[in-house]
């Protein structure tokens, strides 16, 4: 099934609210670079949550996987990435965006400030338009530096597509959230974040005694071990599929 089959009518009007967040973006980059100052954003990407995605969700949260469900319970069906070279830049951006009049912030998570129990780092706005094309949509936005897209990207692959179990992270901070109805008014209550691919690091331990005993001999990798045939190297079943480019 296609997201346009999935949302039916409702896929046009989270089309435009996509481009119209895009657009504000935009707005902001020739905005600096007008008044002489190099812009914050280095790139963006977007999308509409795919059907299989969005049904996942919908599921985990005790929801009915249905159409209707997944416009009035979740409020990601729209997401727009924006990534920045430095963490300053982050806070610029999501100010540019909180400020425009046809936005109301209904939810921030600063896992920059606050990084999750896994490292991750970024910082999340929750946008309900109240003027213009995509009107009555509401628009996740996250925003983070070109060095946390990388590793959490890469994270999200390995964990998601290759089916990697989740390894186990160090206690850490936890980021505060903020909501707001549509009004503008506070809302309160927990709401589960979607931070997308994660960062996860490994913390070391041992003691001293430890620390100097003797290495453990070297087991020599697949492809060293079996170079196959006219000397080439042999890649293990697993390694295979994998291109550099």
């Amino acid at each position: 099934m296609t997201a346009r089959e999935f949302y039916g009518p409702a896929f046009d009007q989270l089309r435009l609210a996509e481009k119209q967040v895009l657009g504000e973006v935009r707005q902001g980059q020739k905005t600096w670079r007008d008044q002489g100052r190099s812009s914050p954003v280095l790139y963006t990407s977007s999308r509409i949550k795919s059907p299989d995605s969005m049904r996942r969700k919908l599921l985990l949260r005790g929801c009915l996987p249905t159409r209707q469900a997944a416009l009035t319970q979740v409020r990601d069906a729209v997401g727009v990435r924006v990534i920045c070279a430095f963490q300053n830049d982050v806070y610029l951006v999501a100010q540019w965006l909180e400020e425009r009049p046809a936005f109301v912030v209904l939810e921030t998570k600063d896992y920059i400030s606050y990084p999750k129990e896994n490292g991750y780092r970024s910082y999340h706005l929750i946008l309900g338009i109240r003027e213009g094309p995509g009107k009555g949509t509401t628009v996740e936005v996250q925003l983070r530096t070109i060095a946390t897209d990388f590793w959490a990207s890469l994270e999200h692959q390995l964990k998601y597509k290759r089916e990697v179990p989740p390894r186990r992270a160090h206690p850490g901070g936890t980021a505060p959230v903020r909501r707001r109805d549509c009004l503008g008014g506070p809302v309160h209550g927990d709401h589960p974040g979607t931070a997308g691919g994660e960062l996860l690091r490994d913390g070391l331990s041992g003691d001293a005694a430890a620390a100097n005993k003797s290495p453990a001999p070297r087991t020599p990798h697949p492809a060293e071990a079996d170079p196959g045939e006219s000397g080439r190297l042999r890649w293990p079943p697993e390694c295979q599929g994998w291109s550099s480019r």
